[in-house]
C-alpha cells in the first residue's frame, strides 16, 4: 500500500496552488511558500 503524503499549498479560493511531497525539508518548504508570497 503506498502511503505518499503530499502538502498542498491553497489560495483563499481553495485552488492548488502548490503541491510538495511530503518528506520534503522543512526549510525547503519554507523558503519555496516564501518565494511563493
Amino acid at each position: 500500500m503506498d502511503h505518499t503524503v503530499f502538502i498542498y499549498v491553497l489560495d483563499d479560493k481553495s485552488r492548488i496552488l502548490m503541491t510538495f511531497p511530503g518528506g520534503i525539508d522543512g526549510k525547503t518548504l519554507a523558503k519555496e511558500i516564501r518565494r511563493f508570497l
